[in-house]
This record gives structure tokens, sequence and C-alpha cells, in this order.
């Protein structure tokens, strides 16, 4: 548990570092690589996609275990090797600072400014956004994002130890690269897609519970959180991403939700919680703090139940 935590203060410090050998960015580049030379082939798209995501995910775990078998030896670079591939995984910090930048746009009253840092965080189209609906997809996206860039992946670290939480890493970055319901990818995307959806199956509903708790240390209402979260949780197509969007929407008193474009193909996304406050950029604050004290309260927990369970905590 020490390496976690140690962990978790490095990406809390330092963030994603952004250097090229980051074993996700290798991770992405091995799927496009793998995608231009299986995608072409003349069978199943779907077995292609199973192909697709077994040679991704599993040396995804295995490199990492074998790595960590051969300096299990060495105490020193055992633990140096774990504690750094484990803050490879998360990426608090980064979804803070991206957020963050479109706030401060829109705080200099840059709106176009915003839009564009906003786009390199979302899929939808913000070109014509104004600024609440440029709130709302960053909340939106902070919320969405607590659960697989942060819980799921700790979830499975706590329970795999570094390996796990790569190759939940690796299955997340499938799903962002080739899980979308088009042309090219409604078969060859599916595996990818499911995988992802399976992982952070439990992760999400721990969020029914994690996000309230942690809305307490914000001065946010734990109560409405959790009981939007649970009137509103599988309102979204997703089985999952609604969770921790109805438990922030709860916690803040705002309504997410309404009309998206994607490649300028209007998307009608459910409506999320109660129209109680309007979404200003304050909010984009108010939704980062609570993904800070989610990340914060998921470690607390996720070690409180560790130490029950092992007894110790090394």
């Amino acid at each position: 548990m020490t390496d976690i935590v140690l962990a978790f203060v490095l990406d809390l410090i330092f963030g994603d570092p952004p250097f090229r050998l980051h074993p996700v960015r290798i991770i992405g580049t091995f799927i496009k690589y793998v995608e231009n030379i299986v995608y072409p082939m003349r069978f199943s798209e779907l077995l292609k996609g199973i192909f697709l995501l077994t040679v991704t995910a599993l040396p995804a775990f295995f490199v990492p275990y074998f790595i960590l078998r051969l300096l299990s030896p060495y105490p020193m670079l055992y633990h140096a090797a774990n504690i750094i591939i484990i803050y490879f995984c998360l990426s608090l910090k980064d979804l803070r600072d991206e957020t963050i930048r479109v706030y401060q746009s829109l705080k200099d009253n840059n709106i176009e400014t915003a839009r564009d840092r906003l786009a390199m965080i979302v899929g939808r189209d913000t070109e014509n956004m104004d600024e609440k609906e440029i709130v709302r997809a960053a909340v939106e996206t902070v919320a969405e994002n607590i659960v697989d860039g942060f819980i799921s992946p700790l979830f499975y670290i706590f329970l795999f130890g570094a390996p796990g939480g790569l190759a939940f890493k690796a299955v997340s970055t499938l799903d962002s690269m080739v899980g979308y319901k088009n042309k090219r990818y409604m078969y060859f995307g599916r595996p990818s897609a499911i995988a992802d959806d399976i992982l952070n199956f439990i992760p999400a509903r721990l969020s029914l519970l994690l996000i309230p708790v942690a809305s307490l240390f914000v001065g946010m209402n734990s109560m409405r959180a959790f009981r939007i979260g649970m009137r509103d949780r599988l309102k979204n197509p997703s089985p999952n991403s609604g969770h921790g969007e109805a438990c922030f929407a709860g916690a803040m008193d705002v309504q997410l939700g309404g009309l998206n474009y994607y490649a300028g193909t209007p998307s009608m996304k459910p409506i999320i919680g109660d129209k109680g406050h309007e979404l200003q950029g304050r909010y984009i604050i108010k939704a980062v703090n609570l993904a800070y004290a989610t990340g914060v309260v998921t470690l607390i927990i996720f070690c409180g139940v560790s130490y029950l369970y092992a007894g110790t905590w090394w």
C-alpha cells in the first residue's frame, strides 16, 4: 500500500509525464500499429477485434508482472519500479490541469481559447459552444473521468498490483481508440468496448458511495449526490458513465446532459440531475475539487479495506 500512496503523491505533484516512452503512449502506438495491419485482413471484424484486445491487454499485464518478478530479489529496485508503474496508471492531476485551463480561458473572457482547450479533452464538437455549454462539457468530462481515470485503475491496482492497473489502462485506451459505434468500429471495436464496460462495472457502482462521501469534505450535498446518483445513474446509454455524472450533478445541484454534436451530427444526451443552479464557470472549479476529494477518499477507503484484509500497510 505504501507504493500506491507514494505513486498517488507523485501524480498529485507531477501529473502525467509527457515523454514518449510513457507506457500508455506506447500502448496507444501499438494499438494503431496492430489495427493498421489487422483491419484490412479478410476475416470477421469481431474476431479481428478480439485479436486486437488480446494482443494489447495480455502484454500490458504480463510485461510489468515479469519485470517486477525479476526485480523482486532487489527490494529497492522492485519498489521503485512498482511505484513508477502505478504512477503511470493514475491521471488525477492531468484531469485537473486540462480542465482548469478551460476555466481560466472563460475567466479571461476568451471563449475561443476555451473552446480550443475543451476540444483537447472531449470528443464532441466545440466550435459553436456558448459559455454554459463549455462549462457543462467540462463538468461532465471530470465526472465521467473520475471513474475510468482514477477509481477503476486504483481498484485493479489494489486487486492485482501494478500489472492489473496497466492492463486496465490498456483496455481503457483501446476503448477510447476503437470503441465507437460507427461503420469502421461497430464490430471491430466491440470486444474492446465490452471489455471496458465489464472492467468499469464495479468501480462505477462504488462511485455511488465514494463521490457522496467525498462531497462532505468540499461543502457539497452528500445525500443529494447519493439520491440523484441512484435515480439517474442508468439514464445514460453507457452502463457505467452515468454513475459518476449523476453523483456530481446531485452534489453540485446542477443539471447535466442535453444536445451535443459529434462530427456535425446532433446527439441528445439524457438530462441528469435537477435544475437547481445555473451552470457558471465556478462549477468547473467545484467539479475539480470534488474529483480531488473523491481521489483522496477512494485511496483512504481502499487502503483501509486492504489493511483489514491483509493486516499490513506494506
